[in-house]
């Protein structure tokens, strides 16, 4: 029979109550049959954890030790640890082949111990062969979900908006006027049923992020692939951009305009509409006017039939003051006069992609009349649509005037939240054109979007203060640094201009990526909702 060492811990007792526990467990073992060689008591000591006592439901926290060395079969060790283990007054009963254990010996490892973790072959063959069980990758993704919604509090190191601002959120009501045909006779219509085939499940925040990120997303591979827009252009000596980055570019438009244009529709539906949201659509599309403009006229290229540097700079500031006018009549009027011109270029620009997908940008390459190119037409265009757009604005805003609703009462109040966008177009046409080192031209990409996020923080907080109904900031001081940048540029240390304009671009880009995270982190907390989850929604129906 092979040999056991039979463990029994027993609860602290009196040594009457302990010889009765050991005459027990003697007993027990000769029943079934076992060879007692000895027994050994190795002491009162504390138990590596807490035990529960079966009797008194105690905490036991130091017990005896006795150490049974028996011979006795398999069947019999079974036998003889059920009934050890049902007796009142042990903890813990266990039993070791101490045969089996010689046998199992390994040799030492002393050595391999003491290396680092990192440099053992048991952790090597860990790795290697790791198997992630359901329950581990549910702890997993719940930990990385848990992260990912706390970045924003991580992140938020300070309350931008104020008691009045958060205030002027509490009792804003959305108002605003679509009356182009196109939205009105087409978007809508298929924005309706499309938005029943939602999840009820989907956060609109969700919609609204997944649309800025394939616009974005567009612009940054565009980066990969052309980054200084000139690789369409008549005389470049690098590959034009492949034909099917013009078909992704023509999907990834249409979604974005789409899932734009449902999320507040989602939000109205599951009962999740709110200024949060509304905020956070904004702010991004005033981001997206950067990508938006570069990547339609990177079909262009540079150079013959195709604009400069300079004249596309021109007309990423109408694309701008297009959406800054809107909401600046709003902060005038009260009302949000929706831009014909939106849905237009939001179509527009998927057709021109994918026709561009099917003829090539060599069909683009031709004068239209006299010394006018295509791309010279198109940049009138988007003139016109800006002209058109302010006509309309100072129109509503007259109206409004005589109708006693204009919510300014003098010109100082009106012009206020646009001082700044003035400021900002002016320095960059400037720096644009007197810059000692051409920098527009030699990393045109890096200038219109350190300029576009320059603008998307002073659009966001016109934004706020429209919505909040509070009274707009007169100076961004992300202009002021701008403003600087382009100081120090031209007129002070022209050599470290590149360097000036790459430090400043990465200081915009993580300010305005902090403001835009801190904003909408301190207005789920005052609202007491989830960015980008609407569990929220069960919690406020129970």
């Amino acid at each position: 029979m092979p040999l056991f060492e039979i463990t029994v811990i027993t609860r602290s007792l009196s040594k009457a109550d302990l010889l009765k526990v050991l005459t027990r467990a003697g007993s027990t073992l000769l029943d079934n049959g076992a060879i007692i060689e000895k027994v050994e008591s190795l002491g009162h000591r504390d138990l590596p954890f807490k035990r529960i006592a079966k009797q008194t439901n105690e905490s036991v926290y130091t017990s005896n030790y006795f150490l049974f060395h028996s011979h006795l079969s398999s069947e019999a060790k079974k036998h003889v640890l059920s009934t050890l283990r049902h007796d009142l007054d042990t903890v813990h009963v266990d039993a070791i082949d101490v045969t089996k254990a010689k046998s199992e010996m390994k040799e030492c490892n002393l050595e391999e111990i003491l290396k680092p973790p990192a440099e053992r072959e048991s952790v090597k063959n860990l790795r290697d062969n790791q198997k992630m069980g359901h329950f581990t990758r549910q702890m997993i993704y719940k930990r990385t979900e848990k992260e990912w919604k706390s970045i924003a509090k991580k992140m938020k190191k300070y309350e931008y908006l104020d008691k009045e601002k958060l205030k002027g959120f509490d009792n804003y009501k959305y108002n605003s006027v679509d009356t182009s045909p196109i939205s009105v006779y087409i978007s809508h219509p298929f924005w309706n049923w499309l938005v029943q085939f939602y999840p009820r499940w989907l956060a609109p925040n969700v919609l609204t992020f997944g649309g800025w990120a394939l616009v974005m997303g567009c612009f940054l591979l565009q980066s990969l692939i052309d980054y200084n827009i000139d690789s369409n252009s008549v005389d470049s000596k690098s590959a034009p951009i492949p034909s099917w980055f013009w078909l992704l570019a023509s999907i990834c438009t249409f979604a974005a305009h789409t899932m734009d244009g449902t999320d507040g529709k989602q939000a109205r539906r599951i009962g999740a509409s709110g200024p949060t949201g509304e905020l956070f659509d904004h702010g991004l599309d005033s981001w997206s006017t950067v990508p938006f403009t570069i990547t339609i006229f990177s079909v262009f290229g540079q150079g013959v039939f195709s604009v400069s540097p300079v004249r596309l700079l021109m007309i990423l500031q109408s694309v701008q003051t297009v959406f800054i006018v809107t909401h600046w009549e709003k902060y005038n009027t009260g009302v949000l006069f929706l831009s014909w011109g939106y849905d237009a270029s939001q179509y527009g620009l998927a057709i021109v992609y994918a026709f561009t997908f099917v003829v090539g940008f060599e069909w683009y390459k031709f004068y239209v009349f006299g010394g006018f190119t295509f791309a010279d037409c198109f940049e009138i265009g988007f003139y016109l649509c800006c002209i058109g757009s302010l006509i309309m604005s100072f129109w509503n805003m007259w109206d409004a005037h005589k109708a006693g609703t204009l919510q300014q009462h003098s010109v100082i109040e009106i012009v206020r939240p646009i001082i700044s966008t003035i400021f900002l177009y002016v320095i960059s046409l400037i720096w644009a054109e007197y810059s000692p080192n051409d920098v527009i031209s030699r990393d045109p990409r890096m200038f219109f979007f350190t300029m576009g996020t320059v603008f998307s923080n002073i659009a966001s907080r016109l934004i706020i203060s429209q919505m909040s109904s509070t009274r707009a900031e007169l100076w961004n001081h992300l202009v002021a640094l701008y403003s600087l940048s382009a100081f120090l540029s031209i007129y002070v240390i022209p050599s470290y201009e590149m360097f000036i304009l790459y430090s400043m671009s990465l200081i915009v880009l993580l300010a305005h990526v902090h403001y835009g995270v801190c904003v909408v982190a301190q207005m789920c907390d005052h609202f007491k909702i989830d960015a980008f989850d609407v569990k929220y929604l069960n919690k406020r129906n129970k």
